[in-house]
């Protein structure tokens, strides 16, 4: 995958640029609405970037602790008109780099009809590990972990 795109950590105090790029985007609206409510999900977020290409933002990654779980949650946006080029699945694996090189374990879910993300994942390795009526759950394997040693 060609380097199109970089992520741009957040620094403290610039979650509202997150909440700009849902705002801007009726689907990550919904998405990020009710129990995935994005403030909650920022306030519990160990990682926060911006999908940026040509220094400008179309998207935005988080590494979020699910208190309710305690397990480590991906969550991911890309604006509706910069899908399907492949961005999102270039920032998945930027990701990835970050969280194996630091040791994170994480889980992903997906809804089963989310194609693209489903793709996402199937290219940048990860692993199907459940899925219940609605999701689908993704990790990243454990040689994966073992080779970066």
């Amino acid at each position: 995958m060609e380097n199109n795109i970089r992520l741009r950590k957040l620094n403290f105090n610039e979650e509202t640029k997150v909440l700009d790029i849902i705002n801007q985007d009726e689907d990550l609206q919904n998405t990020f609405s009710g129990d995935r409510g994005i403030r909650s999900r920022l306030a519990n977020s160990c990682y926060s970037a911006l999908i940026e290409k040509d220094g400008k933002s179309i998207g935005f990654v988080m590494i979020v602790n699910n208190p309710r779980t305690d397990i480590n949650e991906i969550d991911m946006g890309v604006l509706k008109e910069h899908r399907g080029k492949g961005y999102g699945t270039e920032a998945l694996g930027i990701l990835k780099d970050i969280i194996v090189a630091n040791g994170l374990e994480v889980e992903v879910q997906t809804k089963r009809k989310n194609i693209a993300a489903i793709t996402s994942m199937v290219y940048n390795g990860f692993k199907l590990v459940r899925d219940d009526r609605e999701h689908y759950y993704y990790t990243i394997p454990e040689e994966e972990y073992r080779s970066k040693k």
